[in-house]
């Protein structure tokens, strides 16, 4: 008798249809993902960072000009100084979405990567062991820590190359170290110094890490590939239009920016900060416990620099979310979700949708300046070719909306250094004199509640043109 054989493959039922198929577990990931859209669609309705703007103007001049300013070309007061820029890369990608789809595509943009840093942290979470709704919550019941942060700045790159460089270094520390790995460690490097100059701190992460792994007997034999490692990250850092120079240009912005609020140290009576390096500290434990030193290395530089700087906090916070969700998967906590899974599911469900419905208005009016704080109608008001005096915050919006005028200063701290902003403050504070800020400036432009404003609307040398709450336009008569 002869057998008769099938021409197709025999398929096993565990594979059978694999293509047509959707995994319960991918699509768990996926909604928890989706729980963080409310959370960039609520920081992406209002542009409220001064930054923003005058990254906008600066990308639009490298399009239209061909090159990078050397020298400032926007200001009145340091037209002409050195410039280096710490996000050059960044502003030409603001500039592009902003030419498809104005302050609204810079909006978009920014959402975009927001949801990109929520993917991450999520991936870098299930490689721990987690599970997609404890996962899911844990990162959505830590955005209002979180959501101060991501606005549309150039510090969004780092907290995308941060973690997809933690996500590199553990596959690298676990298997067998390759080449392709080294080739992933200089492509961020690469693409972090050319889109925001925070690249210093991969090196310290990678050089940190190299020790660490030197140090404890069962990764030793893998210590010279990380070496090479950060040896790779700070060659490749080298790659930008500056060169050698960027390398230093960290520490010129530091000392720049030292009156600015990211770069203060951290204040344990503040809640906001010190919660997510106490979260920190906890996960840093457990990241020990499980012998993830990769990730306890990076988490060890992450939260130092949070003592000294609170810029790095949410690093901190995001790279604990994932370290600290896979306990949910694991004995008594494992134990109570399952027996109040369809609760809590039921639960998390209507709190996205009520974090929905309030996010919701914002698809309204994405990449609105920020109402309370840019006047659009009062710059709109300010006379063609008037040397323009203003507050540190408001240059950049005029920046972007009147190309035609040069600012007196704006949030460009490592252009006009710490003494200038100080001085500045001081002015529009009413703490010192301001006839020789105000010698050669025709218009002034300040926040309607300053003491500079109240002096002038009393002053009759000056005459109000346009005030709402924003801002206030005075004219010299």
């Amino acid at each position: 008798m002869t057998r008769v054989t099938s021409p197709l493959p025999r398929t096993s039922p565990g594979r059978r249809d694999r293509g047509l198929r959707v995994r319960p577990r991918a699509v768990g990931w996926l909604l928890a993902g989706l729980a963080f859209v409310p959370v960039a669609l609520l920081r992406a309705g209002d542009l409220a960072e001064s930054d923003t703007f005058w990254q906008v103007r600066t990308g639009e001049y490298i399009l239209d000009h061909g090159s990078i300013p050397v020298v400032d070309p926007f200001s009145w007061t340091a037209h002409g100084a050195p410039w280096q820029m710490n996000s050059w890369g960044f502003n030409v990608v603001l500039a592009l979405a902003y030419r498809a789809g104005g302050l609204p595509g810079v909006a978009v943009l920014c959402a975009g990567v927001v949801l990109g840093i929520a993917a991450l942290t999520l991936l870098m979470a299930r490689r721990l062991g987690a599970a997609p709704f404890p996962a899911g919550v844990l990162l959505v019941a830590a955005s209002p820590l979180l959501i101060e942060w991501l606005s549309a700045r150039p510090q969004l790159v780092d907290y995308v190359v941060v973690l997809s460089l933690c996500l590199v270094l553990r596959r690298a520390a676990l298997g067998a170290p390759r080449l392709r790995d080294l080739l992933a460690v200089a492509v961020l490097a690469v693409l972090w110094v050319n889109l925001h100059a925070g690249v210093l701190l991969g090196v310290g992460l990678v050089a940190v890490t190299a020790v660490v792994v030197a140090v404890v007997p069962g990764t030793r034999a893998r210590a010279p590939w990380f070496v090479a490692a950060a040896a790779v990250m700070a060659v490749a850092s080298l790659a930008n239009p500056y060169g050698a120079d960027v390398l230093t240009q960290t520490f010129s912005v530091r000392a720049a920016a030292v009156d600015l609020a990211e770069w203060q140290p951290l204040n344990p009576l503040d809640l906001v900060h010190s919660v997510p390096v106490a979260v920190g500290i906890a996960a840093l434990v457990v990241l020990v416990r499980r012998r993830e030193l990769v990730l306890a290395a990076s988490l060890v530089v992450l939260v130092a620099g949070s003592f000294v700087a609170i810029r790095f906090v949410p690093m901190v916070l995001l790279l604990a979310v994932a370290a600290i969700a896979p306990l949910a998967g694991r004995g008594a906590a494992a134990r109570y979700l399952a027996s109040r899974s369809v609760m809590l599911r039921r639960t998390a469900l209507v709190g996205v949708a009520a974090f929905a419905v309030v996010a919701a208005p914002n698809l309204l009016h994405l990449g609105r300046p920020d109402p309370a704080k840019y006047s659009a109608a009062a710059v709109r008001a300010i006379p063609g070719g008037c040397r323009l005096f203003n507050s540190y915050d408001l240059g950049g919006f005029v920046l972007l909306e009147r190309p035609d005028l040069a600012v007196s200063i704006d949030s460009r701290a490592e252009l006009y250094g710490a003494a200038a902003i100080r001085r500045y403050a001081a002015v529009v504070d009413g703490r010192t004199d301001p006839g020789p800020a105000l010698q050669s400036v025709r218009c002034v432009l300040l926040p309607p509640r300053s003491v500079l404003a109240e002096r002038l609307r009393s002053d009759t040398g000056w005459r109000t043109v346009s005030e709402d709450r924003a801002a206030v336009l005075l004219v010299r008569t």
